[in-house]
């Protein structure tokens, strides 16, 4: 063989998964960023169906879901970068989390605010100062 590594998913998921994650471990010590960058992309698709699901569960009725999807993928390919343990015990908890911060990052980057600052024209502080040149008139 030439010594690429070649991924293939089994029916139930959870064998080719730990296969990945042993092959990432030794590719992150042996320093191969090509290996390295599609074996991160291969768990990430394996593990895509789970952050889809998160998203629509989290916001149903979201009026852009496809945010929300993406906001899902950006969550789990940080704990995929970020997952350095050599066991993959736990990795769904943790990917979970890492996706549902994520997710709630972006309902509070996108939602409206209800606080002073929010509103055209008031500062953050919601003080708004009178303009000397008008005589202290607003």
């Amino acid at each position: 063989m030439s010594g690429r590594t070649v991924i293939t998913r089994d029916a139930g998921g959870s064998g080719s998964a730990q296969k990945m994650w042993e092959a990432l471990r030794h590719a992150r010590v042996e320093q191969k960023p090509r290996t390295l960058a599609h074996l991160e992309d291969a768990l990430f698709r394996h593990y895509l169906p789970m952050a889809r699901s998160m998203a629509r569960s989290y916001a149903p009725d979201a009026a852009d879901p496809d945010a929300h999807a993406q906001a899902a993928e950006v969550g789990l390919a940080q704990a995929i970068l970020a997952w350095r343990r050599p066991s993959t015990d736990g990795f769904d908890r943790f990917a979970g989390a890492a996706i549902t911060d994520q997710l709630r990052r972006h309902d509070r980057l996108t939602r409206p605010r209800d606080r002073p600052g929010a509103t055209p024209g008031v500062p953050a502080s919601g003080v708004v100062v009178a303009d000397p040149a008008s005589g202290g008139r607003r």
